[in-house]
């Protein structure tokens, strides 16, 4: 008996044993899959990483655990079985990206990830888009920062009334048809179209798609009736219904999506923007007496415009000036950001890396005076403002930051003279060289 015992004891514990590193092999946390793959080129600065697992994994210090060269802020998520890492300041064009996983990041169950991974992708430089007339209509261009190829953006022949980019790289437009309009989306990578929606006999501009894809926003305008704005829920691909976005029979224009969601508009007829947080319906007025187009800052939480004040004229002093408010739709709350009453202010742009504003400026006094804007920088919480172009007679417009916060792109025209056309610039912002891109572009808009 007792030679029986000494035999099955030591073969039950090899059982056990067996059983748990079975149990182990078939538990331990392994890597499925990892976006984009090993070698994949030609990829947007904004591309997000993921990794997805074979179970559920704890949310620990990710930013530890995965790591990037060159290096990048972002946003760390662990979704169940799926670690995500999107960046908020775009990798720089034409980088080769090192992803590193470490070993060590543990499961629910609280196993070790005992093998890492180590891949590349390359990322693709950006490409500026733009809008160009011809005796056919409107097309939708796109140039590379060096001004050397210049291709069409949207294939076909199509008359294209209004555009936009879409946080997913595809092109939102509107496209004018035999008896109205209809909005569309093109998927570059996939060279497919969808339609959105038909306008029928409408002419429906500004279209807007909000960052989840989830909601479209266009202004629309028929015969007989007010330019306002809509908006439609996407499902499947497909606009719903369209509701009417701001106040009955009130004239609406202008709408941004901010990152975090917030949506801005102009109301017309009320003289002020709107601010509407379409998750929970909120909505936050803010008096302007302008309604010019602002910019959200890069995080979503701030909107930056221009707005008007009166001084008492007098010989130095101008009648009128515009200043740049900062609109704070979550506290309902809102600061100057420059006040100087000799100056006008207007078409401020932030720049993706929050770090800057570009914006237009000119003197209204009669000693600086000049016909043009010039381009003003400054840092985005205001300080060191500064001049960027000192060409009296040249105005100014159209400010469009790269992905990357490089480059700006803007239009150019000479304001003494009624014949000339406008010119597409291209400025380094780090060597603050410009180039001459092309003539007659307008609505510009950068392709990640």
């Amino acid at each position: 008996m007792k030679r029986i015992l000494r035999i099955a004891i030591p073969a039950i514990l090899l059982l056990s044993l067996v059983a748990a590193s079975t149990a182990y092999f078939m538990l331990r946390p392994r890597i499925l899959s990892v976006s984009p793959e090993d070698g994949t080129t030609g990829l947007p600065g904004t591309t997000p990483v993921t990794i997805t697992f074979s179970t559920d994994m704890q949310a620990e210090d990710l930013s530890r655990t995965l790591t990037l060269e060159p290096n990048t802020t972002g946003i760390y998520q662990m979704i169940g079985q799926t670690l995500i890492f999107t960046p908020s300041v775009p990798w720089e064009q034409d980088v080769a990206v090192t992803v590193r996983l470490l070993p060590g990041i543990r499961s629910a169950a609280g196993l070790p990830l005992t093998e890492g991974m180590e891949w590349q992708f390359t990322t693709r430089h950006p490409w500026l888009a733009f809008q160009m007339d011809d005796t056919s209509g409107s097309h939708v261009y796109m140039v590379d920062p060096a001004g050397v190829d210049v291709v069409r953006l949207i294939p076909g022949d199509a008359n294209i009334l209004d555009y936009s980019i879409t946080s997913s790289d595809q092109v939102l437009y509107s496209e004018k048809t035999s008896t109205g309009s209809r909005l569309r989306l093109y998927d570059r990578d996939a060279a497919a179209t969808v339609d959105l929606l038909d306008c029928g006999t409408a002419s429906c501009t500004q279209p807007r798609l909000s960052p989840d894809g989830k909601l479209l926003v266009y202004r629309r305008t028929a015969a007989g009736s007010a330019a306002i704005l809509w908006s439609a829920i996407i499902t499947n691909g497909h606009a719903g219904v369209p509701t009417l976005l701001g106040e009955a029979g009130h004239i609406t224009r202008d709408p941004m999506f901010s990152t975090s969601g917030w949506l801005a508009f102009y109301d017309e007829t009320a003289l002020a923007f709107l601010f509407k947080q379409p998750s929970s319906k909120t909505i936050i007025s803010f008096a302007n007496g302008t309604g010019e187009p602002g910019s959200w800052s890069a995080d979503g939480s701030q909107y930056t415009a221009p707005d008007i004040g009166y001084n008492q004229a007098t010989g130095i002093t101008p009648g009128y000036y515009s200043q740049l408010l900062t609109y704070l739709p979550a506290s309902s709350t809102q600061e100057e950001l420059t006040r100087d009453n000799r100056m006008e202010d207007v078409q401020p742009a932030y720049s993706p890396d929050g770090k800057q504003l570009v914006f237009a400026r000119r003197f209204l006094n009669a000693q600086n005076w000049t016909p043009g804007r010039q381009i003003w920088a400054m840092n985005a919480d205001g300080t060191n403002i500064r001049p960027l172009t000192h060409l009296a007679v040249q105005n100014h417009t159209g400010f469009a930051w790269s992905p990357d916060s490089r480059y700006l792109a803007y239009l150019q025209f000479n304001t003494a003279s009624y014949t000339g056309s406008r010119s597409l610039w291209l400025m380094d912002m780090a060597e603050g060289s410009r180039q001459l891109i092309l003539v007659g572009a307008y609505n510009l808009n950068w392709l990640p």
